[in-house]
């Protein structure tokens, strides 16, 4: 083999390396599996915005009463009172809310979506569920979850990821 050839062979394998470090090294699959999903419905997005932003000034009556309007939890005082007890021991416990960000969607069919949030605090997250239904044109919201079961996010992730990776799917 004459030293051109050898020159332009290696020449090639170092191009092939940089190209294959750069491709595995790109933020698009750097970020894999935790990109954010996209954004939920606009009505339901301010919604949300605006619920996160009264818990941020520790107006939780008012946070309440804005995204429990028009359904059918507001009328179940027992639950509400029940929610609004668990976010202010949340907020006591791990302090205050700095922000939230849409972490996960699911949807069934065309009429049924849930949304999953995690607020920020100074000492721990907070995972939010919000369930909607939406008959006609506009979503209602029927359900609210809050705890501090991040670690499940995680599993949930880790299982549908393994059920695709399974050779039987």
């Amino acid at each position: 083999m004459s030293f051109l050839n050898f020159l332009n062979i290696m020449i090639m394998r170092n191009a092939l390396i940089f190209l294959v470090l750069g491709w595995c090294l790109s933020p698009g699959l750097a970020t894999e599996g935790r990109a954010a999903p996209p954004p939920p419905p606009e009505e339901i997005q301010k919604s949300l915005t605006a619920f996160f932003n009264l818990l941020k000034q520790d107006k939780i009556d008012e946070a309440y009463v804005l995204i429990l309007a028009n359904t059918r939890i507001k009328g179940r005082d027992d639950d509400v009172k029940g929610l609004k007890k668990q976010t202010r021991d949340a907020i006591n416990t791990y302090g205050p809310i700095l922000g939230f960000e849409v972490v996960e969607q699911r949807r069934v069919g065309t009429s049924l979506l849930q949304i999953v949030c995690l607020s920020w605090s100074e000492n721990f997250p907070l995972r939010w569920r919000f369930s909607y239904y939406r008959p006609g044109d506009r979503w209602r919201l029927l359900d609210i979850y809050v705890d501090d079961s991040i670690g499940e996010l995680f599993d949930a992730r880790a299982s549908r990821i393994h059920q695709m990776d399974s050779p039987t799917r």
